[in-house]
């Protein structure tokens, strides 16, 4: 984050760990005019999307929504990529045009976003028309800046990937072709198969980028995240060639022609990387957003993002961006999910078994920003949102609301003593601790921290055990409003990772959708509001793992 935002967390960090008292005086932090730019990466729509997919929107939408709850302006893109050989060839096993094949696999690609409570921006696509103009005029301004010019490519292809790898790269496979065994070269990093190609082409003068794009990576050291990633960009720096960045239009007749030269076609990772400038109005960027200040990835495609795109950037003489921030993936049986091995869990019937509650808890919980991918399973999903949410956040909100404890249904006014210290310290330390972890998109730490303080809140109900009848009226209030304002700081907290279920949560306890964001996350509401009758309704229900809900 740039100095301005590094101050704004120390002193809200600061804040947040003095004593608040008893009633909420909310504070408003100092927002700059550039909206906070995210983005993830635009799907490749040859196939259906699977989980990873989704997971990773969720880690991009719960950044958003996070930076949203500071009080930033947001713009949050999304979209699909379009073009290439393997589209082409996916559409024709499927008897479709490649347009046909493309608009019906880039409505699942929306409908998923909008299944998966995604809240993005914008949607682009790569054969919208606008993005057609963008990435011709950036290839014209890098080839009047003498960056690209006419050359040669012989090596091999992997179309599945859509990249050109170097032989080094390769491996040897054997497979059976009409009952025989035959040998393959495979892309060691993916497993896809690799095709030699000998054609002539367009490049970009990649490597004289090789010092001023190791000066980015040394200077900053949170252009790509996590560390150890950005050290390996910087090892690869040391091969850095020249690149193709178009293709005979012979072999990739769909994409985007090369300006003034239609036997070339532009190389279809060039294109799709343009589409987060054709997203802001390039060539008339709108500098109130560009440039991203985080652009999330899958760690298959760090390589692309971290040294390509911001190559093209400064070929283009274009503001970089902030972070590249990459994931690891979801496996299937030890498998990483992959649409062109048909290793896939289908999204729309996981959300369909275990609601959207469960699905973004889980990933953004269980799943992780560094290298150690994790075996997605059913299984899993059901026991962290039944052990979490169910049990530690739903039961606690059905104990302070009992009958027994809380027959008014009203947020009653507390008498503190000694014995309710421990689970205040706890409160008012929560928003700082959970706000470093999210502050650096770690949102695994930040859930750990909330379901800290809820076990404590539990605990505070049972070692008082306010339902007995020699029990004040006065410590059994107390009892219940403390217990209440861990439920609403919990909630208000979850927002980014389980917006519907944490809004149902503050919806019962009667919180204005004003009062949800950063400014109001601290022990001490006022006390005497009335409580909606729907808080005695289960508000984390039972999934199954077998029947949709």
């Amino acid at each position: 984050f740039p100095p301005k935002q590094r101050l704004f967390n120390f002193a809200a960090h600061f804040f947040l760990k003095r004593r608040c008292s008893t009633i909420i005086q909310p504070f408003n932090p100092q927002t700059t005019d550039k909206k906070f730019m995210l983005t993830i990466p635009i799907f490749y729509v040859n196939g259906a999307p699977h989980i990873g997919h989704l997971s990773t929107s969720i880690l991009g939408d719960a950044i958003i929504r996070w930076q949203r709850i500071l009080g930033k302006q947001t713009f949050f893109m999304v979209g699909t990529d379009e073009h290439g050989v393997k589209i082409e060839r996916s559409a024709k096993l499927k008897n479709r045009s490649p347009q046909e094949f493309c608009d019906e696999i880039s409505a699942k690609f929306r409908n998923l976003f909008d299944r998966g409570n995604i809240s993005y921006d914008k949607f682009m696509r790569t054969t919208d028309p606008e993005h057609k103009k963008a990435v011709q005029q950036l290839w014209q301004s890098l080839l009047s800046r003498g960056h690209i010019y006419k050359g040669r490519y012989e090596g091999y292809y992997s179309a599945a990937d859509e990249e050109f790898v170097d032989e080094k790269y390769l491996k040897s496979e054997k497979i059976i072709v009409n009952g025989k065994e035959e040998a393959r070269l495979i892309s060691i990093s993916t497993g896809n198969p690799v095709e030699w190609v000998s054609e002539e082409t367009y490049k970009l003068k990649l490597s004289a980028f090789r010092e001023p794009l190791h000066q980015w990576l040394q200077s900053n050291t949170e252009s790509v995240l996590p560390q150890f990633q950005r050290d390996g960009v910087i090892q690869s720096l040391r091969e850095l060639t020249d690149l193709s960045i178009s293709r005979c239009s012979k072999r990739v007749p769909w994409g985007i022609p090369v300006p003034d030269d239609p036997s070339q076609t532009i190389y279809v990772w060039f294109e799709a990387l343009t589409i987060y400038l054709t997203s802001v109005g390039y060539p008339n960027i709108d500098l109130g957003v560009w440039p991203p200040n985080v652009q999330v990835v899958g760690k298959d495609i760090v390589r692309f993002h971290s040294v390509y795109w911001p190559a093209f950037l400064m070929a283009g003489g274009l503001p970089l961006p902030s972070t590249i921030l990459a994931h690891a993936h979801w496996t299937l049986n030890k498998q990483r999910l992959s649409k062109s091995k048909n290793v896939v869990v289908d999204p729309f019937e996981a959300i369909d078994k275990h609601g959207i509650n469960a699905l973004r808890y889980y990933m953004l919980t269980e799943g992780n920003i560094v290298d150690c991918d994790l075996d997605y399973s059913d299984e899993s999903v059901y026991k962290t949102y039944t052990v979490d949410l169910k049990w530690t956040l739903g039961n606690l909100i059905s104990r302070a609301n009992s009958k027994k404890l809380n027959p008014s249904l009203i947020l009653p006014e507390p008498m503190n003593g000694p014995e309710d210290q421990t689970l205040i310290d706890s409160l008012q330390a929560l928003p700082g601790v959970v706000k470093e972890s999210f502050d650096n998109m770690n949102f695994s730490r930040g859930a750990r921290e909330i379901q800290a303080s809820l076990r404590e809140a539990n605990k505070y109900i049972d070692e008082n055990r306010a339902w007995r009848k020699e029990v004040t009226d006065q410590r059994r209030r107390t009892v219940v409003y403390n217990s209440l304002e861990a439920v609403r700081l919990a909630a208000l907290l979850l927002q980014p990772i389980i917006p519907e279920g944490s809004g149902r949560v503050l919806d019962s306890l009667c919180v204005p959708s004003n009062e949800r964001g950063f400014e109001y996350i601290r022990y001490g509401r006022l006390p005497g509001i009335s409580l909606s009758e729907s808080v005695r309704v289960p508000q984390f229900p039972e999934i199954s793992l077998s029947t949709p809900q």
